[in-house]
């Protein structure tokens, strides 16, 4: 009987020795990378579900976007963009909804103590909100996915 899994199906237990047989053969890092692998749309199409988006197609990524603005960075020499100071940065995306930004997602490699404290400073000096979760997509398992944007209006996220 699976651990995760109550009344777990025959196809399910194949997986399971699937994968149980590479980590013997080939290591727990290959293993580990055939999961992240198959879990990457997976895990990708659930969060555009849950943001009720889609990823942004722009080359650079910037919080500047979800306040509707364009990013100085980008046209002003002497002004910095605010995502270059963004804590615990990796595997950056933009996420639209209706024509608009509405998350920047960094999927960094762990989140410790210290980058959290400046993830929360972060979001408080710009009036942001942070939301943490293990379902990231870029390989999930090892990376942390952090979605920043404006605060709710309502609980209905």
């Amino acid at each position: 009987m699976s651990q995760f899994v109550k009344n777990s199906s025959a196809r399910y237990q194949e997986a399971l020795a699937v994968l149980e047989k590479l980590m013997a053969e080939e290591g727990f890092d290959h293993m580990h990378r055939a999961y992240a692998e198959a879990a990457q749309l997976p895990l990708e199409d659930l969060f555009a579900r849950r943001v009720k988006g889609t990823r942004s197609k722009v080359s650079h990524v910037c919080l500047h976007r979800l306040w509707g603005k364009r990013c100085p960075e980008r046209w002003n020499s002497e002004k910095r963009c605010l995502t270059g100071s963004m804590p615990a940065q990796d595997h950056l995306s933009q996420w639209n909804a209706e024509g608009k930004a509405v998350a920047v997602v960094s999927q960094p490699y762990g989140l410790g103590y210290e980058a959290m404290k400046e993830t929360v400073e972060f979001c408080e000096r710009h009036g942001l909100e942070a939301d943490v979760s293990a379902e990231s997509w870029h390989f999930s398992g090892a990376t942390v996915l952090v979605r920043y944007r404006l605060p709710r209006k309502s609980d209905d996220e």
